[in-house]
């Protein structure tokens, strides 16, 4: 009897155990049992989450933030990471970038950072790592990290310094003299440029050095479109036939938030040699040149009109030779050859003529150079040389299809569809940096 009590008694506790744990499983039911009741659960922004900004602002970001938890999160410190600040695409007057809440209530809210996207930042999509630290209503430490991604487009033309034109008092360096020659330097970008350093070199002992004088030239800063000038003093050997001679110009600066450039570029120097004649020696020069239109696109052939001129008063020139050729062979002659002859050129004459080129199909935008070689005679049969530089910008077309979008035969309600779409890059410039949206009534 006393066994049986002992059953009885057993059985009738683990029915009162089991119906005292039913409403804790079922409240496991409707949780997430990582975060216990009255405790915070920070998530950061989600994935259909990219702002687009421009270069050059100055703007709030402001990141999503959700609290999915049941507990505020006190004392919330947000930051951004900065593992490189190169790349970085932001800047701040602050040395840091946080955010301080004193808490996060359950729902949504933002973290807003005032910030200014530099000019120079270029265009693309930037990864963004927030960090969030904060304390819970039980005195415990939380944290929280994820990744936003920010997209920025930039319109200014970025820095590019480069030299325009080479001036000195006579039309070419005697030889045996020295000279002094500036070289006129132009910004072409939007941005203003400093800490320019010019350095030339290609000297030599017996040909054109420098005339006690530095090789490197400095200028403290350049607005955009201002034109300013380095100085040198050039002194040419006595010994030094009449020709054109080159020399190296390395160019050096910084942006004004320090980003770096370099450019070489090269400084071409007419000079009358011992062997020349008086100042009444003929000269040939490229007085102007035309390719038609604003832009050259690459395997399309182009008409290129040359006008040369004869700049002597007095002297005629025979025997007149003019070849073009293009760095890296970017530019073909197409039903005419690279060269053309002309018999003679009175003083003060001019003629014009037209070759038709072809650039390459897969040549990058930029501009190419093409030289062209003068070579000709005077009256008294003396060879003389000249060398003159095109520059044509060849500019690839981008094209972008979409050839098919796929869509589900049927579509139900609150069923999710899958929608393909395929398209490729039909032009032959590189695409970079591609995000497609969709909008709609979704």
């Amino acid at each position: 009897m006393m066994k049986r009590k002992a059953i009885y008694l057993l059985l009738t506790l683990c029915i009162f155990m089991s119906n005292a744990l039913c409403p804790l499983s079922a409240a496991a039911d409707d949780s997430d049992m990582s975060v216990p009741r009255g405790e915070p659960h920070i998530l950061i922004a989600n994935d259909s989450w990219m702002p687009e900004y421009k270069a050059g602002e100055k703007i709030n970001l402001s990141i999503p933030i959700e609290n999915t938890g049941s507990g505020s999160a006190n004392n919330v410190d947000i930051s951004l990471a900065v593992s490189d600040p190169d790349k970085f695409p932001f800047k701040s007057n602050k040395m840091s970038y946080n955010y301080h809440t004193s808490s996060i209530d359950p729902g949504s809210t933002t973290a807003s950072f005032n910030v200014t996207i530099p000019p120079n930042v270029k265009s693309g999509t930037y990864p963004i790592t927030v960090n969030i630290s904060y304390t819970t209503p039980s005195g415990s430490s939380g944290q929280a990290s994820g990744t936003v991604y920010v997209k920025i487009v930039n319109s200014y033309r970025q820095p590019l310094l480069q030299c325009i034109d080479v001036k000195f008092d006579a039309e070419k360096l005697p030889a045996g003299r020295s000279t002094m020659i500036n070289l006129q330097m132009k910004n072409d970008g939007d941005l203003v440029v400093q800490n320019i350093e010019l350095r030339l070199s290609g000297f030599s002992a017996d040909g054109i050095s420098l005339d006690k004088w530095p090789d490197t030239y400095y200028i403290g800063q350049m607005q955009a479109g201002e034109i300013k000038t380095g100085t040198f003093k050039i002194l040419v050997d006595r010994e030094v036939k009449t020709g054109t001679y080159t020399l190296d110009l390395n160019i050096k600066y910084k942006d004004e938030y320090n980003q770096e450039y370099t450019r070489d570029s090269k400084v071409y120097l007419p000079v009358a040699g011992k062997d020349s004649q008086d100042e009444f020696t003929p000269r040939i020069i490229l007085e102007s040149y035309d390719y038609g239109t604003g832009t050259v696109i690459p395997g399309t052939v182009f008409p290129l009109t040359l006008t040369l001129a004869n700049t002597s008063e007095t002297t005629a020139v025979h025997n007149i030779k003019i070849s073009l050729n293009s760095d890296g062979q970017v530019f073909s002659p197409v039903g005419n050859s690279n060269s053309f002859y002309v018999a003679r050129l009175d003083a003060q004459g001019k003629i014009q003529k037209t070759l038709m080129f072809k650039p390459k199909a897969n040549a990058e935008s930029q501009p190419y150079n093409i030289n062209a070689d003068i070579d000709y005679q005077d009256s008294k049969g003396n060879k003389l040389t000249e060398k003159e530089v095109i520059s044509i910008p060849v500019n690839q077309e981008a094209k972008f299809v979409l050839t098919a979008v796929e869509v589900p035969p049927t579509l139900g309600l609150d069923n999710p569809q899958s929608i393909s779409v395929n398209y490729h890059n039909g032009g032959k410039a590189i695409i970079r940096n591609l995000s497609l949206r969709v909008e709609g009534d979704f």
